[in-house]
C-alpha cells in the first residue's frame, strides 16, 4: 500500500519546495528564509577570512611574518578568492525584511 501525504491544512504544516518546514518566532516560516539567512552569514565569513589572509600576505611580503617573499603570495592568493567570493556571495543573496 502506498501512503498518502495529506494536504497542508489538513496537516497543519505548510511543506516548502524540499518537504521541509521550519519553526520561526512562533509560526511556521519557509525553509527558504534559513537559506538564505545562512548564505549571508558564511558570505560574510568568507569575506573575513579572505581579508585576513589579504593582510598575513601583505605582512609576508614585507617580511614581518616568518614568510619569504614567494610563499607569501599563497595567502594573496587564497585571499583574494576567499574576499571575492564572499563578496558575490552577501551581493547575490536577496534580503528579506
Amino acid at each position: 500500500m502506498r501512503s498518502q501525504k495529506l494536504p497542508a491544512c489538513v496537516s497543519g504544516l505548510i511543506p516548502t519546495r524540499d518537504g521541509q518546514t521550519a519553526f520561526f518566532a512562533g509560526r511556521l516560516a519557509p525553509h527558504s528564509y534559513f537559506t538564505m539567512n545562512q548564505k549571508r552569514t558564511f558570505g560574510s565569513l568568507l569575506t573575513l577570512l579572505g581579508i585576513a589572509a589579504l593582510i598575513y600576505g601583505a605582512l609576508g611580503l614585507l617580511g614581518k611574518v616568518g614568510l619569504s617573499q614567494i610563499n607569501s603570495l599563497v595567502p594573496i592568493g587564497l585571499g583574494l578568492i576567499f574576499f571575492f567570493a564572499g563578496i558575490s556571495l552577501v551581493r547575490a543573496t536577496g534580503d528579506r525584511a
